[in-house]
């Protein structure tokens, strides 16, 4: 859906939006909550650990995969296929190629996986996000978190008109890049724009992106970093960098993939 523009973007975008609401969002509060008190009880019986694998990377995927309905046996290898399938380029996560064919076989094995639940689903029928979308048919406070460390680095776009942007001309049919992460950083648009300041405000990020691909799950990644930080703020009373972190390999995801870390009481 990401990919694509009217006239059939909007008719996609309506089958899941109801789902993303402000209200719809807030009523997955405590299912976040109790995802995330389990991770932490975890990390506090290790005390040290990697907060990415550990924290990061587990609550929006078991948040996620819950939400589609996903067996919770197979959360773990689903969210390992992740890594492959997006950060490819990284040598942590492909086997040893440019990353094309880790990706391919990731993308590929995830696709199958999906085929075969939605499969099930039709014949089964359920409650999750992905009965909903079976059954519809298709006729055509964290803010400074997201546009410091933009999540996603570029998103691509063809023009549809002779435009200029800036001193560069664009022509209609152009594939264009938008480096979200320079965007965030705009000197134009905020000020000393390379400062962390919670308190930023306004805060015009394009971390979410715009308009119409404006980021459906918008909500939801608020609720989760907002629980997620109360969570953690209000259990340990010291989190300490334990080594050295270490960002992924990526042109097109951004944030770490290692974060050494320790907690106490």
């Amino acid at each position: 859906m990401i990919e694509t523009d009217p006239p059939r973007h909007q008719p996609q975008r309506r089958v899941l939006s109801s789902t993303f609401t402000p209200r719809a969002v807030a009523t997955l509060e405590a299912d976040v909550r109790q995802v995330t008190s389990r991770c932490l009880d975890r990390v506090q019986e290790m005390g040290r650990f990697d907060f990415v694998s550990e924290v990061a990377h587990v609550i929006p995927s078991e948040v996620t995969l819950s939400l589609l309905g996903v067996p919770q046996a197979d959360w773990v290898r689903l969210a390992d296929l992740e890594h492959p399938a997006l950060t490819s380029a990284d040598p942590e996560y492909n086997a040893g190629d440019s990353g094309v064919a880790t990706m391919d076989d990731a993308l590929l094995a995830l696709g199958l996986y999906f085929y075969e639940l939605l499969n099930e689903k039709e014949r089964t029928g359920g409650d999750d996000l992905l009965c909903h979308l079976l059954a519809t048919p298709v006729d055509g406070q964290v803010d400074e978190f997201v546009r410091w460390a933009s999540p996603i680095r570029h998103v691509a776009r063809t023009a549809t008109a002779d435009t200029t942007v800036g001193d560069a001309a664009v022509r209609e049919g152009d594939r264009v890049g938008i480096w979200l992460g320079a965007c965030n950083r705009d000197g134009s648009a905020f000020p000393d724009p390379s400062a962390f300041d919670l308190a930023r405000d306004p805060n015009p990020h394009l971390g979410f992106a715009f308009g119409q691909h404006f980021c459906l799950g918008t909500h939801l990644a608020r609720l989760i970093l907002r629980v997620e930080f109360e969570e953690l703020l209000g259990r340990f009373s010291s989190i300490e960098l334990d080594g050295e972190p270490e960002g992924v390999w990526s042109n097109f995801v951004g944030g770490l993939k290692h974060l050494p870390a320790a907690v106490s009481r």
